[in-house]
């Protein structure tokens, strides 16, 4: 299917696709049927008030001709004045009904909303980070945001007030055919009319409205993308280009949003146009049967009031219509992620840790990345680290490092071949089970914006203060920390821009203390610091590396020397594996490796 299919809907009605996702949006709703139930039972005690209200002040127009009236029925003596109570006792009534109602519908519709947006987060954060990688973090911010708070909004607003216009539209023709029967088919030659109209212009306000949330999308894709990489934004001097990509993305959302208001306001200029007329054809009809066919003048009175609300009720149905064609669209993209399969089951007990006594093996692995299958990451790889070895992983940059400790973590479990620990399948655990395991140690360091103490903590949330003092003291962190006013419960700032990158590493490496783990994962880790800083930081691993199986993704190859094991990875595959010195003496690529960044050193 084209993408142009996949946008634009050929019906002004919801495809059968969208009438699910809204029914399983609906489930969230219907967990507070109670509020619910009585909300809307209360809902139709107020416009049914409406009703009686325009009813009465049909009979009390009779009063004032001095026919009989409905309330001689009980108070003989009754006259207009007794009206007068009989009003004011009914917008009491009103009043205590319709506060009571919103209240109802405002707590459906945020109790069962805010569910509805934590199991979205929940579905979200449980994914696994193939479906992140292929999704862009703006637009999952925008279907958590934007496309919630549009349904919050119908359940809140816009589905009572549907309700309520139905009722009273209905209501509303009940009586004037009761009073009216032949004025009331005059009337009512219009509502096809409206209605027809109402449905061709549903397929173009459904179809903009879907490219609207799409365009906003984009938008919150490129401000997040801009404010996540700052740095880089402004050490290109890119501002003016990053500015030029969101004006460009908001005079499209503006173009689509204007379509979509032209539209809208065609459908209410047509509503206004047509109800206006048809009353004034109304009333003209209506003189025309007082003059000739008997039609008193308190029943014309009483059929031009419900008259203008039925024609109110047609007009907000048809502008509801299309504010609920536009919620079909966001229920679709919520339910796209609640369909998702997830990694792990969040609502579980956290497994226990997955044994590790022997070894980690790979057994003849091929692994491609999902948004690049045609380009194998690993080609046929093969290798076992024993317990309390320590292997160091080198090779050029795209050579599949990280790969392999990616996919021991989990992170992609679509490759062939066996990975196991102690030889059994990782497969056959949930990955939270192997990934208590191993601590990461990565290059590149993203803070959460939290204190210190908040950060070295994530390592194990249920850590007391002393063992998270002790791992800031394990990692160097004390050295620096001991010179801040606010020493660990300093804020580090957006994604830790308050601290150099190797202040950042050994609060990294003091989280990987605090975990305890088995296998710890170094992703040259020291690679991009001063001689100052690594050195601090080469200080902590090593602390960090006691009793500990350990892989080492390497670039700079002076820091793997000691390794127990040297894998040289090339193209995805495993050229040679060996210690340093057993390298060398091969002169294969390993050798040339070293001569190579020897010859750059010097």
């Amino acid at each position: 299917m084209s993408r142009r299919n996949r946008e634009t809907p050929r019906r002004g009605r919801p495809s059968k696709a969208e009438w699910n996702a809204a029914r399983y949006v609906m489930s969230y709703v219907w967990r507070y049927r109670v509020s619910f139930i009585t909300g809307l039972i209360l809902l139709s005690i107020s416009a049914s008030m409406f009703l009686v209200v325009m009813k009465l002040a049909g009979e009390m127009a009779q009063a004032a001709e001095g026919n009989e009236h409905i309330l001689t029925k009980f108070i003989p003596q009754a006259g207009v004045e007794t009206y007068i109570y009989v009003f004011a006792g009914l917008l009491i009534f009103q009043a205590v009904v319709s506060y009571t109602r919103i209240y109802l519908f405002t707590k459906v519709g945020e109790y069962g909303i805010a569910d509805l947006r934590r199991d979205l987060f929940q579905r979200i954060i449980a994914l696994d980070v193939s479906f992140i990688e292929r999704n862009r973090t703006g637009d999952l911010i925008s279907r958590l945001t934007a496309d919630i708070e549009q349904l919050q909004s119908t359940f809140s607003n816009t589905l009572p007030e549907l309700i309520r216009q139905i009722i009273l539209f209905i209501g509303g023709l009940i009586i004037i055919f009761i009073e009216a029967p032949q004025l009331s088919l005059f009337m009512l030659s219009i509502i096809p009319v409206v209605v027809l109209v109402s449905m061709a212009l549903g397929m173009y306000v459904k179809r903009f409205s879907s490219k609207r949330q799409e365009s906003l999308a984009r938008t919150n894709v490129i401000a997040e993308e801009a404010f996540s990489q700052y740095t880089t934004v402004k050490a290109f001097v890119n501002e003016r280009f990053e500015m030029q990509r969101y004006r460009l993305a908001i005079n499209d959302m503006i173009s689509v949003a204007m379509k979509y208001g032209k539209v809208r306001a065609v459908f209410v200029v047509f509503i206004i146009f047509f109800m206006f007329g048809s009353l004034m054809t109304v009333l003209w009809r209506g003189a025309l049967m007082v003059k000739y066919d008997g039609l008193s003048v308190s029943d014309l009175t009483l059929f031009i009031l419900l008259t203008g609300v039925i024609g109110g009720a047609i007009a907000s149905l048809g502008n509801y219509y299309v504010v609920l064609l536009g919620t079909f669209g966001a229920t679709k993209r919520v339910q796209e992620i609640l369909s998702q399969d997830t990694e792990m089951n969040i609502d579980a007990d956290l497994p226990p840790p997955m044994q590790f006594e022997q070894s980690i093996a790979f057994q003849n692995v091929f692994f491609s990345y999902p948004t690049r299958q045609d380009i194998p990451a690993l080609e046929n790889v093969s290798l076992e680290i024993d317990k309390g070895d320590h292997v160091a992983i080198v090779g050029t940059s795209g050579s599949g490092k990280s790969t392999m400790v990616k996919l021991l973590a989990g992170f992609y479990p679509d490759y062939v071949g066996e990975i196991t620990i102690d030889g059994a399948s990782i497969k056959d655990y949930p990955v939270e089970s192997i990934r208590q395991n191993i601590g990461i140690v990565p290059q590149d360091v993203v803070l959460f914006g939290g204190s210190i103490q908040d950060n070295i903590a994530y390592g194990c949330t249920n850590a007391s203060e002393r063992e998270i003092i002790e791992a800031a003291q394990k990692a160097n962190v004390m050295e620096f920390v001991e010179s801040l006013p606010a020493g660990l419960n300093t804020m580090v700032g957006e994604r830790g821009v308050q601290l150099s990158g190797g202040q950042k590493q050994r609060v990294a490496i003091a989280r990987a203390i605090l975990k305890d783990p088995k296998i710890l994962v170094l992703d040259e880790a020291t690679s991009s610091l001063d001689s100052a800083s690594e050195s601090l930081v080469q200080n902590a691993l090593e602390r960090l590396m006691q009793n500990r199986t350990t892989i080492v993704i390497a670039h700079r190859l002076s820091t793997v020397r000691n390794a127990t094991k040297i894998v040289v990875l090339h193209h995805g595959k495993i050229e040679e594996v060996g210690s340093h010195e057993s390298l060398l003496a091969e002169k294969g690529r390993y050798h040339l490796m070293v001569e190579l960044q020897q010859r750059q050193m010097a």
